[in-house]
């Protein structure tokens, strides 16, 4: 058996390769508010990450080879890709494959991913197993999780050293432990939404297809990202209070347009301009921006005071 790297176990956190998530599709199964508090979020639905071909892109830096490993490294060709050859790829360039989808199945004891690249699937157990003792490396290793709140976490081991870490070509040992980290993205609108880097170095957004969504995280995160690429200052949101209650049915960020108005006091205030759904894009033009409701399960009085991001 062959250490390529430096640890003799190596910990490859995807939350920074795959996270957030973007949901194409999915269901949600209407549950009172005592079981959703006790439940773990449901992540069942057609999801897609951000195409990770090299992962010294999203790390900063290079992997840490042995001797052997950056021996290896070297001699890689495109003609040695597992994918070239019909083999299961494993879980890495599994979730990292970009345009290519995954499905996921989940029950209270497995959390089954099937992956649209090659047809293959994975299995995931969380129902408290631990890895078994004899384990022979297979493609996908033995995964097994845990929720840590609304997180999953899982541990992956006995991975086949046949499988790449990314379509760069860098290779492991069989020896190679994963820990992965799943969390959905929770804000409305802006979903679905995802962020990578390209294979130039370039930061790569996906935005949502309807119009309200695209201009919201268009204005909350590609602008900000934009300026700082640039050396710029962006300009920080203003903080503003709510001229009237605001109640959501869901727990999770909210990014509710508004119109800034002035009350007895000449003070202003954000009086809420919800859209009447995702398309209504002209509804905007009565707002003069959107602010940022945090997550809360309570509603949101008249004068609480939240971030607005102009127009």
């Amino acid at each position: 058996m062959k250490n390529y790297f430096r640890a003799a176990n190596v910990c490859a956190l995807f939350l920074i390769l795959m996270m957030p998530f973007a949901m194409a599709c999915g269901s949600r199964a209407a549950s009172d508010s005592s079981q959703a508090a006790a439940a773990p979020p449901d992540l069942n639905g057609v999801w897609s990450a951000p195409f990770t071909p090299d992962i010294s892109k999203a790390l900063g830096h290079q992997p840490p080879f042995t001797a052997y490993g950056a021996a290896r490294f070297a001699k890689e060709d495109e003609i040695d890709d597992p994918l070239t050859k019909c083999l299961p790829i494993g879980p890495a360039r599994g979730i990292q494959a970009g345009l290519m989808p995954f499905q996921i199945v989940q029950t209270p004891s497995v959390f089954t991913i099937l992956f649209e690249n090659q047809h293959t699937f994975r299995i995931i157990h969380t129902d408290g197993r631990s890895h078994p003792k004899d384990l022979d490396p297979t493609w996908f290793g033995d995964s097994v999780g845990k929720w840590d709140g609304d997180t999953l976490v899982v541990d992956t081991v006995g991975l086949d050293d046949r499988t790449w870490l990314d379509t760069a070509g860098r290779p492991h040992s069989e020896d190679l432990r994963v820990e992965e980290v799943f969390h959905q993205v929770a804000q409305r609108p802006g979903m679905p939404l995802w962020f990578g880097i390209g294979p130039g170095g370039q930061a790569v957004f996906g935005l949502p297809g309807n119009p309200v969504a695209t201009l919201v995280c268009l204005i909350r995160y590609v602008v900000p990202a934009m300026s700082a690429a640039m050396g710029a200052r962006s300009r920080a949101p203003e903080l503003i209070a709510l001229a009237a209650p605001v109640k959501l049915n869901k727990t999770m960020a909210y990014f509710l347009p508004v119109s800034v108005q002035y009350n007895d006091l000449g003070q202003a205030v954000a009086a809420p301009r919800p859209p009447n759904g995702p398309g209504d894009f002209l509804a905007l033009t009565a707002a003069d921006g959107f602010v940022e409701l945090p997550p809360r399960a309570e509603p949101y009085p008249e004068g609480f005071v939240a971030s607005l991001y102009r127009w």
